[in-house]
């Protein structure tokens, strides 16, 4: 495939829309509260301790702690 074709695949997939998006929502982020410390914690310790400061109020299943009873029929 052709730079122009994967170009053309890109704009027809909204590339354009996705980076603006993206760019919206990396500035809401470094406003929000939060923000700044997800980036901290990830600089000190890592992109795995900060996604578990940032999930962990959540409860969810992914920061379960190991060998914990997951829902029927999950995969994971």
């Amino acid at each position: 495939m052709s730079k122009r074709g994967v170009n053309r695949a890109y704009e027809i997939m909204g590339i354009r829309t996705a980076m603006a998006v993206g760019a919206d929502v990396q500035t809401l982020s470094a406003e929000r509260p939060g923000g700044g410390e997800f980036g901290r914690i990830s600089r000190e310790k890592g992109l795995r301790a900060a996604l578990s400061w940032r999930d962990g109020p959540f409860k969810d299943y992914a920061s379960a702690p190991a060998g914990a009873t997951r829902p029927k029929g999950a995969t994971w």
